[in-house]
């Protein structure tokens, strides 16, 4: 099971997220799907653009729909690119073996293995694979970044992919609709989330999608922080080239989903954030629970018991006497008895209120943690 670091539904937060719910729905007409649109922020769906207002601006407000669900972020427009770095004269590679260096990266069709090649690096301008050494790419090979080291792609290799990263961003989301516009949030704000409200009764997943000017991609890491309690899926998945998803979770219970794409490195780019929702029934949601009550229950009566027997062939190895009565006290201790170990759970019958950290009773002030 996963639980947020926020145990308690964010329950402050309720009143003025119903407040300008309601402010909405009045001035806006009747919808037709079942679910208000969750977001963040109470500005309008407007035109797809970053924020350049600050850190707290750029967890961006609600954008309009795309022409395709699963279409990149806009890019921001692109610097020129800097001067090739001065090569010394004696240092300019003869036509015949610049060729011939040509003709050696060029076998290389992936970023990988040209970075992995010896005096090659990949040009993310042009999507190839071009011959160098100390002084950058051999001259009139590769007119922007090149990246000898570290595999660095770039536009040109997001749009060769884009067919696979839809195709497969698609097939992910199978049986889920939209649940709102997509939010796009600038790379660089890496310590700001995206930030859905969910509910119970419904299933979700989140697919991320990132625009084609993101540099270290390599670097990037999706995390979703649900603060509410949900005891299958919520997983991280990467999808095609640049492509994310957070997998199917169902709340037990209203809350909010944080959702970061974590970095060190990247500075340049957007992604984009787009919630999908699916009903589930409420039995489902109850055998769900059950299902995980029941094996931690049996984890714990398997952890003591063990425990107990420990301490009572320690006891008899000393030579210590009353082994078995220091046997049963250990059980007692835990409220269990030997039958219970023989059967690894503990008798059927009617279950007193659960006071777990991961039971409703804590939301209702009845918890122990």
């Amino acid at each position: 099971m996963r639980v947020s670091l926020a145990f308690l539904p964010r329950r402050a937060v309720a009143a003025p997220f119903l407040a300008a719910f309601a402010a909405c729905t009045l001035s806006a007409p009747p919808r037709t799907d079942p679910l208000p649109p969750s977001r963040t922020g109470g500005v309008a769906p407007g035109p797809s653009a970053l924020s350049s207002a600050g850190p707290a601006a750029n967890a961006l407000a609600p954008q309009a729909p795309a022409a395709s669900l699963f279409d990149p972020p806009p890019m921001e427009p692109q610097p020129p690119p800097p001067p090739p770095p001065i090569r010394p004269s004696d240092k300019v590679p003869s036509p015949p073996e610049q060729a011939r260096k040509i003709a050696d990266c060029a076998r290389f069709t992936s970023c990988q293995d040209c970075v992995e090649a010896h005096k090659c690096g990949y040009c993310p301008d042009t999507g190839t694979c071009t011959p160098g050494d100390l002084f950058g790419p051999y001259p009139g090979t590769c007119s922007g970044a090149w990246a000898p080291m570290q595999c660095t792609l770039g536009p040109r290799d997001a749009a060769k992919h884009d067919a696979e990263t839809r195709a497969a961003l698609q097939k992910q989301v199978q049986g889920f609709t939209t649940d709102g516009a997509p939010i796009d949030h600038a790379v660089k704000d890496a310590r700001s989330p995206v930030t859905f409200q969910v509910r119970r009764g419904r299933c979700y997943q989140i697919t991320l999608r990132l625009s084609g000017d993101v540099d270290e991609r390599w670097d990037l890491k999706p995390v979703a922080i649900p603060h509410v309690v949900y005891y299958e899926g919520g997983q991280a998945l990467a999808i095609a080239f640049d492509g994310y998803a957070i997998d199917k979770l169902c709340p037990q219970q209203d809350g909010a989903v944080d959702v970061y794409l974590a970095t060190e490195r990247a500075r340049k780019g957007a992604w984009r954030a787009q919630l999908w929702s699916a009903p589930i029934e409420d039995a489902e949601l109850v055998r769900q629970r059950d299902l995980h009550e029941t094996a931690e229950r049996r984890a714990r009566v398997s952890t003591w018991c063990r425990s107990c027997v420990v301490e009572w062939a320690r006891c008899r190895v000393a030579g210590e006497p009353r082994c078995a009565a220091s046997y049963f006290q250990c059980l007692a201790a835990a409220r269990l008895t030997s039958a219970d170990c023989e059967r690894g759970d503990t008798a059927p019958g009617p279950a007193p209120r659960p006071t777990g950290p991961f039971n409703e009773a804590r939301f209702e002030g009845g918890g122990v943690f």
